[in-house]
């Protein structure tokens, strides 16, 4: 048993490894196709050139995507408590990005917002799942039909959110509904959360001996490439409509609850942990959306004294 607990702790440092590289590019990729479409926007209409056609766009698309192999071996490696709330540095890397490269104002309050979501982080890695040396080693076989019935519960909440997301393109919504706001990076993390799901499971499960006679094992990996596609639409979509100081907070926000929902009620992460190692973690992510949900207000205000300023 000692073995096999130090092969997991291994693994946990080579995820949370993975983890910051996923976070590195997706961070840069999503900020360099803001800057293209912000970039875009201030060309006259007859001299524009398609977002798609731009160097910058393509480049940012290009690191989106290669941040997406980091990504699900860190997923399959890492607990999912421990996943989404180091995941806080990704919107650290966001908000700095956005206030370098894009001019969106980070004010004093944004960076307090930051620094909570890191002390946050910091303690669920320190003391989450992996950390206790009394852990669960086996969270897969037991949550069987829980996690099918929950599987089922976010895949029809997910296609009713696609079709409100998509409400303004068929005149049935306005964008500046505050519904539309809402469930944009709502559905995002929807697509995300249901992906991570199948992602977790396939490390968590014995692979086979040839996993093209093994039918789970393939619906698994059909559903985490299906929907990381998913999500990386949604992405480009909010990247073209939303603010990253915005956007990413918010769903980093709604992130944080699903993901720390999947990895306590679903996966049971927080089995056989010790009291005080659960309450560091249960404060680590307290802390983390704390931090994120100043960070959300410090934009929005910023965003609405800009526009004052420049109706």
């Amino acid at each position: 048993m000692g073995s096999y607990l130090e092969a997991i702790r291994q693994d946990r440092v080579l995820g949370l490894a993975l983890l910051f590289l996923n976070m590195i590019l997706v961070s840069a990729g999503f900020v360099m196709q803001r800057k293209s479409h912000l970039l875009s926007e201030d060309v006259a209409v007859e001299k524009r050139t398609p977002v798609y056609r731009q160097p910058l766009w393509l480049a940012g698309v290009a690191l989106y995507i290669g941040g997406c192999v980091p990504d699900v071996l860190a997923c399959a490696m890492v607990p999912q408590v421990l996943y989404c709330t180091v995941g806080c540095f990704r919107l650290a890397l966001m908000a700095i990005l956005g206030h370098v490269v894009l001019g969106e104002q980070l004010t004093r309050r944004g960076v307090i917002g930051i620094a909570i979501c890191t002390l946050g982080a910091t303690l669920c890695v320190a003391y989450g799942p992996g950390a206790d040396a009394s852990m669960t080693v086996d969270a897969s076989a037991a949550n069987h039909p829980k996690i099918v019935a929950y599987v089922i519960m976010v895949a029809a909440l997910l296609a009713v959110f696609f079709v409100v997301v998509h409400g303004d393109d068929r005149g049935f919504i306005s964008p500046s509904n505050a519904l539309f706001k809402f469930a944009l990076p709502f559905t995002t993390v929807l697509a995300a959360g249901l992906q991570k799901v199948f992602n977790r499971e396939l490390g968590l499960i014995k692979t086979p001996e040839n996993i093209f006679h093994d039918r789970l094992w393939l619906f698994m990996m059909g559903s985490v490439a299906y929907l990381g596609i998913v999500d990386f639409y949604l992405n480009l979509r909010a990247a073209q409509r939303m603010s990253v100081q915005v956007y990413v907070p918010l769903a980093f926000a709604f992130n944080i609850t699903l993901m720390c929902f999947q990895g306590m009620v679903i996966f049971d992460e927080f089995h056989n942990m010790t009291a005080s190692f659960c309450v560091w973690t249960l404060l680590g992510i307290a802390l983390v959306l704390s931090g994120a949900l100043i960070i959300q207000t410090d934009a929005t205000e910023t965003l609405q004294k800009t526009n004052a300023k420049h109706p």
